[in-house]
């Protein structure tokens, strides 16, 4: 009897011992599984954030290739700006778009002024680009001769840039400068704009092509300036929300003025007559001013017209004169 109890409480010893042991074997290793997991998740994570840093945004390749380009004389370094504007520029939200737009033609004129000592400095070759036959004058041939007189490192600029939309644009009185020509705005950036802006960027780059003054003479007919001042008008008036439509507003005024005071040797009055006192108006200016009433007779600048026609006083003020914005400056290139 002694011995069957003695059996049975050791039978029940070996049976809890086994169990123990079992139980702690059990939750030991799924414990060791936990922390091998928890372990392999911390590694893949740190992974994919090393992975994100490998790898910036697109609007931050671009800003820093901007900054750098400003800084630089060297060619390539706008090559690599237009690059990435290429690969990325649609992925970027639309206001970084036109800060990114704004920013490049900024960095565009710093890098000129860079290459080329100061942008208008280049009037030092006036001598060379005047002494031109009229065959000679349109702009890629002003550049390929001015190639033969540049210094080495201009040179190699200049020479890498006339492929890339640079030109040389006349600004009258025999000075002469470089730039991108607006038609690099209209195929690199309005396309990623809004559709108001595109037509912004599009009318300024056709308006901008050449300087329309030349030595203080307004160098466009009186009709193609009115219609100039008119169109800007009405721009700001169908893109009342746009995103230029301040910089519109600015051109309207500025057109406008041309058209009604003139500039140095360009005015629309032959001379005040003092009998009929009023202003008697040169032909062909007289002729424009008929044509953009009749077109557009409820616009601003038909009324200022009319304003001007019957001025009472020699010299008399119709509107305030006007400079475009830095903006619109810079996208015209001028």
């Amino acid at each position: 009897m002694k011995r069957s109890v003695l059996n049975l409480l050791v039978g029940s010893l070996i049976v809890a011992v086994a169990g123990s042991g079992f139980y702690y074997y059990q939750h030991g290793f799924k414990s060791k599984v936990r922390i091998t997991s928890a372990s392999s998740s911390s590694s893949a994570d740190a992974s994919m954030v090393t992975g994100h840093a490998l790898k910036p945004q697109p609007y931050v390749l671009i800003k820093d290739s901007i900054k750098t380009l400003a800084k630089s004389k060297q060619f390539s370094d706008f090559i690599k700006t237009d690059q990435l504007l290429q690969q990325h520029l649609n992925q970027l939200s639309l206001a970084q778009r036109y800060e990114v737009m704004e920013s490049f033609l900024q960095a565009v004129n710093q890098h000129i002024s860079l290459v080329d000592g100061e942008k208008r400095e280049l009037s030092r070759h006036n001598d060379f680009l005047l002494d031109i036959t009229p065959e000679e004058y349109e702009p890629p041939l002003l550049a390929k001769r001015l190639l033969t007189v540049l210094q080495p490192e201009q040179k190699i600029w200049f020479s890498q840039a006339i492929n890339y939309d640079f030109d040389i644009l006349d600004i009258g009185e025999g000075f002469y400068v470089i730039r991108l020509n607006p038609n690099y705005i209209v195929k690199r950036f309005a396309p990623a704009l809004m559709q108001a802006d595109q037509v912004f960027v599009k009318a300024i780059a056709q308006q901008n092509q050449q300087q329309f003054y030349y030595d203080a003479t307004i160098d466009i007919s009186w009709q193609e300036l009115g219609e100039r001042a008119t169109f800007w008008e009405n721009y700001a008036q169908q893109y009342p929300d746009a995103y230029f439509v301040k910089d519109a507003k600015v051109l309207a005024s500025y057109y406008l003025y041309y058209l009604i005071h003139g500039m140095g040797g360009s005015t629309a009055v032959e001379y005040f007559d003092e009998q009929e006192n009023k202003p008697v108006i040169e032909s062909e200016a007289e002729q424009a001013f008929m044509l953009i009433k009749t077109k557009y007779p409820n616009s601003n600048v038909s009324q200022k017209i009319r304003q001007f026609e019957n001025s009472v006083l020699n010299d008399q003020k119709i509107i305030e004169p006007v400079e475009p914005t830095e903006r619109s400056i810079l996208m015209g290139q001028l």
